[in-house]
């Protein structure tokens, strides 16, 4: 075969596998407009011819595009799953607290300070017992002595031993705000460990400590509510981390919007008033814990 004819030759082998390169990428082009590329606009100026090429070029950010379409995609369903989750068990919370009056406390027991001991005065919930005084700290409970309508002269281990709660709420940390944090919360850990010893079926509940007023923060720096609410966080991890351990905090009713205690819902800055002691009392009413909902 002559040089020329080679030519000629190799000229036309070359047209038709470029062709049939051409009709290849072509269909390729059409395959994946109706495909892979269907519902993304910006290919829709694109030549069909052109497609492929660009798509195996663009292929990793296609499919990443795909991935973080999928994942918002599952995301949103797992928002729409919770947030219906939220609504029936706040209807099953309704319902269940439409049941509940101040006899679900009927076998509760405090364990408190001078607060606490307002409490027992002023808004006594049910037949509920009160272990409580004034200057009652984590650090001087197991000491004190309590003679009360419920206790005569007991302490704390004995009135934990003489018979068995339904829940125990410990309202501590006021008194020794001014204490250093870990040995606060040390020993406040100490108490929470003998109480669940010694009432191993009751709920305990945490109350987070009720602020002071501006007047009462300004004389003891360590009633400021910001000091308060970092031992409050420490008190609501050692609920967390717990079984059968809860947190309340009832300080919204009672406070401004720096965190202070109102100065109308309190005769001294640092207790509430009778008036406020039953809102109190109504409030902790409305956070009673109900264990199958929590």
């Amino acid at each position: 075969m002559s040089s020329e004819k080679k030519k000629r030759h190799y000229a036309l082998a070359f047209m038709i596998i470029a062709e049939a390169l051409a009709l290849i990428l072509f269909l390729s082009g059409c395959i994946l407009r109706e495909t892979v590329v269907k519902d993304m606009p910006q290919y829709d100026d694109v030549q069909t011819i052109a497609l492929p090429m660009l798509v195996a070029k663009e292929w990793d950010a296609i499919q990443e595009e795909k991935k973080i379409a999928a994942e918002n995609a599952a995301k949103q369903k797992e928002r729409e799953k919770a947030a219906a989750k939220r609504k029936a068990k706040r209807k099953a919370e309704r319902e269940a607290r439409k049941n509940i009056d101040e006899h679900y406390f009927d076998h509760t027991l405090f364990i408190g300070d001078s607060r606490t001991e307002e409490l027992s005065l002023w808004g006594r919930l049910g037949k509920a017992r009160y272990f409580c005084g004034v200057s009652y700290s984590v650090f001087n409970i197991f000491s004190k002595k309590v003679d009360n309508d419920d206790f005569h002269g007991a302490t704390l281990k004995k009135a934990l031993a003489e018979r068995e709660y339904d829940q125990v709420y410990i309202m501590l940390g006021y008194n020794e705000s001014g204490y250093p944090y870990d040995s606060l919360m040390k020993q406040y850990t100490e108490v929470l460990d003998y109480v669940q010893d010694a009432q191993p079926t009751a709920r305990i509940v945490l109350h987070g400590i009720m602020h002071a007023s501006r007047k009462a923060a300004k004389a003891t720096p360590a009633y400021e509510p910001k000091h308060l609410e970092k031992i409050n966080k420490g008190i609501r991890k050692l609920a967390e981390k717990r079984d059968d351990v809860y947190y309340v905090d009832c300080n919204g009713p009672f406070c401004d919007e720096d965190g202070y205690l109102k100065e109308d819902v309190s005769n001294d800055g640092e207790h509430l008033d009778v008036k406020n002691t039953e809102k109190w009392r109504d409030e902790i009413l409305k956070q009673a814990v109900i264990p199958e909902l929590s």
